[in-house]
């Protein structure tokens, strides 16, 4: 199990399962984040927002914006595949209508990383939860954990197939796909969002198991989001990363047929990957 120490500077306390922050502090972080939601919310500004987000103009264009960008734009400039589902301006659009319709200031983001921007720029606070793939309100699990993380190609699902017992659970999201008649790295947009619902019921299932190991093959690449995942999977689980040089993962892409579809998208996560990786 990986601990992790209060962010709080001066606090030796240990955090609170996933969270950031000990108990003490946890409580004074989410009464300063009431209070400026609470002062953000009678802003004009969120009031002209209010009304945009309300049209059916607005509706429309956003439905189509995320069939055309079903993932996350944050969480893939760090190798991740998260379903997207908010439609963000790049730029706050602070009521101007010249910015609110102009599509080049859009991009796609999950809820979590879109929840945090807002934070920062509307009320200044943060969010403990980076805009990772982990499910809101997962449970730790009731049998043993290992968490498989490493760059694309990095023969993650090998690793498990070699090791995992009869009985056991293996959560992962290209089985996921596959699962719902898709394929690894597909962006066809309902089937990425089903393979999820899928995946994350999987491991909401865990707190529920009586026997065997669960395997979660992630990609993961840093320190933080590993632990983030430990806090939320729980105390009995373990980490493995896969960390294959960038340029062994690129030759496997190139030499695999299945992987066709996807070779690019590929190999410019796993340069993120390692852009990204830290132990």
């Amino acid at each position: 199990m990986i601990r992790k120490l209060c962010r709080a500077p001066g606090c030796d306390e240990v955090a609170a399962e996933g969270e950031a922050h000990c108990a003490e502090h946890l409580a004074e972080v989410k009464a300063r984040a009431a209070a400026g939601k609470q002062q953000a919310k009678h802003s004009a500004v969120a009031r002209a927002g209010a009304q945009f987000y309300r049209t059916r103009r607005w509706k429309q264009a956003r439905l189509a914006f995320l069939n055309a960008h079903p993932l996350c734009a944050d969480c893939g400039e760090v190798g991740l595949v998260v379903e997207a589902t908010e439609v963000d301006h790049v730029v706050p659009h602070r009521g101007d209508p010249s910015l609110m319709w102009d599509r080049s200031n859009w991009q796609a983001l999950c809820k979590s990383c879109h929840s945090r921007k807002t934070a920062r720029e509307v009320w200044g606070g943060a969010v403990d939860r980076p805009g990772w793939s982990i499910p809101a309100g997962l449970r730790a699990s009731a049998i043993p954990v290992v968490l498989v993380c490493g760059p694309p190609a990095a023969d993650k699902t090998t690793y498990v197939q070699d090791r995992a017992r009869p009985g056991d659970v293996v959560v992962d999201l290209d089985r996921s796909l596959e699962a719902v008649g898709g394929r690894a790295w597909e962006h066809d947009a309902a089937k990425v969002k089903a393979a999820f619902r899928l995946r994350d019921e999987a491991l909401r299932s865990l707190c529920c198991k009586a026997g065997g190991t669960a395997w979660v093959i992630v990609m993961a690449p840093s320190r933080a989001e590993r632990l983030a995942w430990c806090g939320a999977l729980g105390a009995r689980t373990s980490v493995v990363v896969l960390d294959v040089d960038a340029g062994t993962c690129k030759a496997r892409i190139e030499a695999d047929p299945g992987r066709r579809h996807a070779r690019d998208a590929m190999r410019a996560a796993v340069d993120r990957w390692w852009r990204a990786f830290d132990t």
